[in-house]
């Protein structure tokens, strides 16, 4: 997970707007504090609304949350009760049960 969270500003940005096509618009975006201090989650919601616009898609009216999560990378949407978690730790976690799935049913056979 270090490796991760050790990405550079550039790159952060762009899998952080990637993220985002996953808005429905609305939401508010959760970042962790070293991502709101950097300026990573203000780059990362415009980036992701530069491209919708490019697009000639609507714009997604996200709000940054002033809040940090406590994570140490990604981000959570956040609509009413509804929370789509999309931090470091939470896709490590779900890769890991996958791979260990996978590794499974290869020793089965």
């Amino acid at each position: 997970m270090a490796s991760l969270s050790e990405l550079p500003a550039e790159e952060k940005v762009r899998l952080y707007a990637g993220f985002l096509r996953q808005a429905r618009g609305g939401e508010t975006v959760v970042f962790g504090s070293a991502d709101l201090a950097s300026g990573v989650a203000a780059r990362a919601v415009a980036e992701a609304e530069r491209v919708r616009a490019e697009a000639g898609e609507p714009a997604l009216g996200l709000t940054v949350a002033e809040e940090p999560g406590r994570f140490l990378g990604g981000l959570v949407l956040r609509r009413g009760l509804i929370e789509d978690n999309l931090t470091f730790e939470m896709l490590t976690r779900q890769s890991r049960e996958s791979l260990e799935a996978y590794a499974a049913g290869l020793l089965e056979k």
